[in-house]
Order: structure tokens, then sequence, then C-alpha cells
């Protein structure tokens, strides 16, 4: 069986015009979008997470959750929750105790994901037409 992955589409506008530039700003955008960042997350934690993983892979580097809780000046606790959270949205990955983003770039990240998506709508048309079929909806 295939890896299953949770994430959170939040469709909404494009960043406006105030954002574009920003490079904080659009970032922060990215991860509200995917369902990152949310209501609950108060200090942004898997905000300063991912980006702290993206500067290190600019450096092709792997960090761990300690170095990461320094970091980003959260505890090692809510790290450990949040990379789990990052990881079953398929984001990140885990080699030898230290994480990383799955991917090399953000555009990589967002072809992975739509793939991803792609793949997940294809096999729900696959059962939807054999529901259909058993109902005789079609």
């Amino acid at each position: 069986m295939a890896k299953r992955f949770r994430i959170t589409i939040l469709r909404g506008a494009a960043p406006p015009a105030s954002v574009q530039g920003d490079i904080n700003r659009e970032l922060q955008w990215f991860c509200t979008s995917l369902g990152l960042v949310g209501n609950r997350d108060r200090n942004l934690s898997t905000y300063r997470i991912f980006v702290t993983l993206l500067k290190a892979r600019q450096k092709h580097q792997l960090l761990s959750s300690d170095a990461i809780a320094t970091e980003t000046a959260l505890n090692r606790a809510t790290v450990i929750h949040h990379l789990n959270k990052l990881a079953s949205s398929g984001l990140i990955q885990e080699e030898k105790e230290r994480y990383g983003l799955a991917v090399d770039s953000m555009e990589d990240l967002v072809k992975h994901l739509q793939a991803e998506i792609e793949r997940s709508m294809r096999e729900l048309e696959q059962v939807s037409k054999r529901i259909d079929e058993r109902l005789g909806l079609r």
C-alpha cells in the first residue's frame, strides 16, 4: 500500500499585491494555503519550522529536532509535534533522526503535491464509477 499523506489545500485569493515581493509574507501565505498555519497555531510554529527546513535545504542540510528547536526558539516537544504534522503531509522526510524537506525546491514541492492530488483524484474517480454502477446511477 502506498504511503498516505494528509494535506489540506485552502483555496483562496492569490496573495495581495501588498504581500508580493515580501518573501516572509509570501511564504506565510503559501503555508496558510497548504493548511500549515491555522488559528490554533498562534505562534506560527509550523511555519517557523518549515522556514527553518527551507533554509537548511539551501545549505543541503538535514537538521535534528534539537537544532530546529534552537533555531525556532520552540521547545522540543512542540517541534516534534509539528514535524509529525509536516511528515504526515508528505512535506518533509526523516533520515537518521534528522529532518529535511522532501523535495529540492518550492516548485518541486508544488509539483509533488499536484501529482499526489491527481493520483488521489484518479482513485476517487475509479471508486465513484463502481459505486454508481452498483447503485444504478450510470
